[in-house]
């Protein structure tokens, strides 16, 4: 038998074990070439950890950590990822206060405001970082810090804190890495003789903690002695002023990976408490940091991660890449007019097109296979820079605008986007990831030399060059804001040495008359001209004089375009509004502002209205031309027999489907109607069909895939298209299951239809969609975007006549206690969001079981959505699992439990589901896509489904009835249809033999599906896998332990698999598929379907070792969260959530009762 948590039973084995340094930087001098420094002994892959662990923090990617400074929670972001392209850059420390943010080099003094909740800081070591200073502001009386020695973060050096006037050596290296925090009293260091050794000060002469993690060697000083302890086990004691700082080597791979055990740490925090007497409430204290402490979980492990190159700090590329990424439209769209006012270039289809104002003619400028968009003007006429897509990076390319030859591009390892020349014509400013945050730069377009002209934490967009050498641009740091960048009348400084990091002291980047500048003087003054939160379609145009900017910004009415004086950005004028106004750009004597728009076919219409006001005008495009010949497709998709369809289609008749079509040299095709999507799994455009549909193509060979939901195996045909004749196309989908013949219906449970994308789509728009994927039932959920509450009045609407079945549910978000969907409520519960990281509702003492509660009064369901963010939770701590999570579960508050969605991980989720099972808590396997419809970029809906069995009843009462009582399966692509005990199947495949056949199977034998009971003892078990592509095992679990695993499918097709099993007195059974390729019709990483319960002896039973085990496991995670939970509450009262918690805690002690010196609390 092998357990589901091995990973955590792997942490458990190296208990104890010792590690090795990390290797150094390639070519980096030694430390004694640099005056004793040993900036050698970091790497790229090195980790820093202040304080007791809380988990990850859900705007960024990045885990937490916190301790107390001064009476006042310290909250450390750690970058969860360093790349290469980090590699040999100075070290950088980024001060994150609220409503506060700064970054700073080696030896920058910087004071930081705080605004009374805490102070984070994030560290990404990469170089030596000596002499860095943090200050601490004053708060609840404690003094303000003046002296270098408080609050300093010293790295390199001899290793020892001195008495702080002035100078701090603690070392990374052969003597430790240390932080002095507090009044700048003298502190000794600890001996951190070995090459990973650590060490923490605080004030009053009280060190923290300190040893060899490479000998494990006792520390001890005036207030504490350590007893030798296992390596991992290193303990931080709580003080009213004191923080951990932890150098992590790389050898240790991910956090998950550290040799740490609550077990082990109990025992080492008994030693520390006793050795200092204290009130019991301070070593509770202790006991939940150094338990969040020893919780670490591994950076990124989500389901999908990313497909373009990621960006260091950004937590959910999905937003990065939905919301900052190019458009493919079949309209157009990113209007750029030219400079002598004839032409407007703008993207359509993937193509530049140049649009003849006089005659309405929109000529193709390029014909590649990349997908192009967002052009540039030089403010000569001869030239465009644009924007082009591979699938998977972008690079910038710079074009001859007569001949179309390209001149130069610019192709980094990393995003590159948004092009704009400088008014003299001799700089181009442009986006780039290659330092590894999203930069502006500059290039000098005579020399080829690029610099970086910001360089902060977040993201920087749009540069807008203005005549006198500012800049304007998109700033994303927390909030979204336009700002105007200027040079200060000092250049150099700290800032020089930032940019030197990056590109050199000083370049030539030709601002308005092409003076030499420095670009990092720009750093030092920034204007805000426009903020707002989530501004994911915003695009700020400058005017050609500079002196305004147009721009697309969000409101709670519906988005607007205005424009605002830039020396007054507090003034503006609306000049349309209630729409999705799109790229705006001025003409170039300003008199005019053209945008796109969409219209209720998603096709995006090129609009104009006055700078000064007045009615918006469509900008007709009265002909297009190709340049080459190009042909029609009429595409027809058809059903086999023993076809699954939401659409009433007969066999053979027209099926609606999912389509990609790619022109003779690779570029994807587009519909004249209807919204495109991009497949950020596999890199392709799509789009759907009702059956029969025509597109236009470049004349050549054409191919076209087709798929309908995930039960059909893609089809491909290549065809010669013509030039100037129709082409008919057929594709014949063949299902590999028949989901209703067998009594199954398909529910998506978790999207949403508008979500900051660039289209408005109606309820009705998501018919189409759940036809082409085979999809029943749907509940879209609504939910904020930060402070704006959108489609509130498409509450009540639901489409309940025949399949797809539409009803809107509401996602609850806390984002600290973890989110919430809501199913079968009749009115909307509010508020929507509250706790730490809101600006209202951030202190309510609010529990997420009292929605739930609220769900159940009503007669609806509530859930818990994306919930485990890691492979293993167990070994990761409790740092990848909503905070209020286990306590509702054991509490029974939790009707059903999204095992399955894209952006978490579906391992870690069932892991800890196996445990909530285990209890005897009947928690519903459910499942959903988390994808937003209006996005361009995004995976299909029905990615990651549900399937109920409703035997042959398909209506609203049965599925809810059915999802309810666990008789279901949730898949991203294989199907489950278990059984346990009835007649024995003969273990082979139906008349596909080998199991690669499609035809439908043989009938599977009665027995008992999930959400049943069967009685315990020897019982037979049959599975029959049916999949559209391979899967690579089968794996039978009986609470929580995989008894038997199995050899799944090589290719699509089906297989029966049957066994024998001695089931125990309680407990569960069910089954799971896992592993292969992912590809079409599946949109996910890799092949998994797991089957809700099917009990023993009765429903809830347990096996009293498993119960016991398990409720010790979420006892632990439980204790981490009570932990994280103090911290984000740090200094509110908060009794009823207290009070839950407590409840919950009292619950598993009875099931697993702790043992009697244990000091946590409970």
């Amino acid at each position: 038998m092998q357990d589901d948590s091995a990973a955590a039973a792997a942490v458990r084995r190296r208990r104890g074990r010792g590690v090795k340094s990390g290797p150094r930087f390639p070519g980096r001098p030694r430390g004694d070439e640099l005056g004793g420094h040993r900036p050698d002994a970091v790497d790229l892959d090195d980790r820093l950890l202040f304080g007791p662990h809380v988990g990850r923090d859900p705007r960024r990617d990045h885990d937490v950590a916190a301790g107390t400074v001064g009476g006042r929670v310290l909250l450390v972001h750690c970058l969860a990822q360093l790349d290469e392209k980090a590699a040999g850059q100075d070290g950088q420390v980024f001060i994150d206060g609220v409503g506060v943010r700064a970054d700073f080099e080696p030896g920058l003094d910087l004071q930081a405001e705080d605004e009374g909740f805490a102070l984070g800081v994030h560290v990404a070591v990469k170089r030596d970082v000596a002499g860095t200073v943090v200050r601490l502001p004053p708060r609840d009386g404690v003094a303000a810090v003046e002296d270098v020695a408080a609050g300093v973060l010293g790295m390199g050096g001899r290793g020892s804190a001195e008495d702080g006037q002035g100078e701090n050596r603690g070392g990374v290296g052969d003597r430790g890495l240390h932080i002095r925090v507090g009044s700048g009293e003298t502190a000794p260091g600890p001996p951190g003789d070995g090459p990973v050794g650590y060490g923490a000060a605080a004030p009053n002469n009280g060190l923290l903690a300190g040893e060899s993690m490479a000998r494990g060697q006792p520390c001890q000083n005036a207030s504490y002695s350590c007893p030798p302890r296992p390596l991992g086990t290193m303990l931080t004691p709580s003080l009213p002023a004191g923080v951990l700082m932890l150098k992590k080597p790389s050898a240790w791979g991910a956090f998950a990976a550290v040799p740490l055990a609550v077990e082990s740490s109990r025992h080492a925090l008994r030693s520390v408490c006793m050795a200092r007497p204290a009130p019991r409430s301070a070593c509770v204290a202790l006991t939940l940091a150094a338990t969040a402490l020893l919780l670490v979980p591994a950076p990124g492990t989500g389901q999908w991660r990313n497909r373009y190159p990621q960006v260091r700090g950004y937590g959910h590329h999905v937003y990065l890449e939905g919301y900052e990424l190019p458009l493919l439209t079949n309209g157009p769209i990113d209007p750029a007019p030219s400079p002598d006012g004839r032409q407007i270039a703008f993207a359509a289809r993937g193509w530049i097109w140049l649009l003849d104002l006089n005659t309405g003619t929109a000529r193709r400028f390029t014909t590649g296979p990349g997908m192009d968009s967002r052009p540039a003007w030089h403010p000569s006429g001869d030239r465009l820079a644009f924007v082009r897509d591979s699938d998977h990076d972008t690079r910038i390319v710079i074009a001859d605008a007569a001949s179309g030859d390209e001149i130069r591009t610019i192709d980094t390892p990393a995003l590159d986007l948004d092009p704009a020349f400088s008014a003299n014509g001799s700089t181009l400013y442009y986006t780039s990831g290659q330092a590894g945050t999203l930069d502006v730069w500059a290039l000098d377009l005579a020399t080829g030399e690029s610099v970086p002209v910001t360089t902060e934490t977040g993201i920087e967009l749009k540069p807008q060059p203005l005549p006198d050498g500012t800049l304007v641009l998109l700033a994303k740091r927390g909030g979204d804001r336009v700002e105007l960048r200027s040079q200060s009348a000092e250049a150099g400084g700290g800032a020089s040495s930032r940019a030197g990091a990056r590109g050199g002291e000083a370049a030539r980047a030709g601002a308005g008359a092409g003076e030499t500048f420095r670009p990092e003087a720009l750093l030092s003054d920034a204007r805000v001209l426009v903020s707002g939160n989530i501004a994911s379609m915003a695009r700020p145009a400058v005017s050609p004089g500079g002196a305004s900017i147009a721009v697309n910004w969000p409101t709670e009415a519906g988005w607007h375009l205005r424009v605002h004086d830039i020396a007054q950005p507090g003034a503006s004028v609306l000049l349309t509004g209630g729409g999705l106004p799109l790229t705006p750009a001025w003409s170039p004597d300003g008199e005019r502002i053209y945008y796109s728009e969409a219209d209720d076919s998603e096709v995006m219409q090129l609009k104009r209205i006055r700078a000064a006001g007045g009615p918006v005008h469509d900008v007709e495009i009265r002909a297009w031309q190709w340049g080459d010949g190009t042909a029609r497709l009429r595409i027809r998709t058809r059903l086999a027999p023993g076809g699954s369809t939401s659409a009433p289609a007969d066999a053979g008749s027209l099926a609606p489907a999912r389509l990609s079509v790619l022109g003779p040299n690779g570029h994807p095709a587009v519909p004249d109607e209807g919204a495109v999507h991009f497949d950020g799994a596999g890199g392709r455009v799509f789009f759907y069909s009702p059956g029969l549909i025509e597109v236009t193509v470049p004349a050549g060979e054409v191919t076209v895939s087709a798929v309908q939901g995930l039960a059909t195996p893609e089809e491909t045909v290549t065809v010669s298209a013509t030039a100037g004749s129709m082409t008919e196309v057929t594709l014949e989908l063949t299902p590999v299951w028949d989901a209703r013949a067998a009594g199954w219906a398909s529910g998506d449970h978790h999207f949403h239809l508008n979500y900051g994308g660039p289209y408005h789509l109606d309820p009705e728009d998501m018919v189409p969609k759940m036809e082409g994927e085979a999809l029943d039932f749907a509940t879209p959920l609504l939910a904020n975007l930060h402070n704006r509450y959108e489609d509130q009045d498409l509450w009540g609407w639901q489409k309940a006549d025949a399949a797809p079945f539409i009803r809107f549910g509401q996602e609850i978000r806390s984002h600290f206690l973890g989110h919430i969907g809501l199913l079968e409520i009749p009115e909307l519960h509010w508020p929507w969001v509250w706790g730490p990281g809101y600006e209202v509702y951030g202190t309510d003492d609010r529990t997420n079981s009292e929605v739930l509660d609220y769900a159940h009064d009503l007669g609806g369901m509530g859930y818990y959505v994306h919930p485990v963010s890691v492979p293993d939770p167990f070994a990761a701590g409790a740092g990848g699992v909503p905070v209020e999570l286990v306590a509702d579960a054991v509490m029974g508050d939790v009707d059903a439990l999204e095992v399955m969605c894209l952006w978490s991980s579906f391992e870690g989720t069932a892991a800890l589901w196996h445990r909530f099972l285990n209890l005897g808590v009947t928690i519903a396997p459910s499942a959903g896509t988390d994808v937003m419809l209006n996005l361009y970029r995004t995976m299909a809906v029905g990615t990651t489904r549900v399937y109920v069995h409703t035997g042959d009843r398909l209506n609203w009462p049965a599925y809810l009835a059915g999802l309810r009582a666990g008789r279901s399966f949730v898949t991203n692509g294989p199907f489950l249809d278990f059984r346990v005990g009835g007649a024995q199947g003969d273990g082979e495949a139906g008349r596909g033999g080998d199991g690669t056949g499609r035809s439908g199977p043989e009938p599977v034998a009665d027995g008992t599906r999930p959400g049943g009971v069967v009685p315990p003892g020897p019982i037979t078990w049959t599975l029959h896998l049916a999949t559209a592509t391979e899967v690579d095992t089968i794996d039978i679990i009986v609470n929580g332990r995989v008894i038997a695993s199995h050899s799944a499918i090589a290719a699509p097709g089906h297989r029966t698999l049957t066994g024998t099993v001695d089931l125990p007195q309680g407990g569960w059974i069910a089954a799971r598929a896992r592993g292969g390729r992912t590809r079409w019709p599946s949109m996910d990483t890799s092949p998994y379907a797991h089957t809700a319960p099917i009990w023993i002896g009765a429903r809830g039973s347990t096996d009293p070792t498993a119960r016991r085990e398990s409720a010790a496991e979420l006892r632990d995670i439980l204790t981490a969260s009570v932990a994280r939970l103090r911290i984000g509450y740090a200094g509110r009262e908060i009794p009823r959530l207290e009070a839950h918690f407590a409840a919950a805690m009292a619950r598993l002690d009875s099931i697993a009762p702790p043992e009697p010196n244990d000091p946590l609390p409970h």
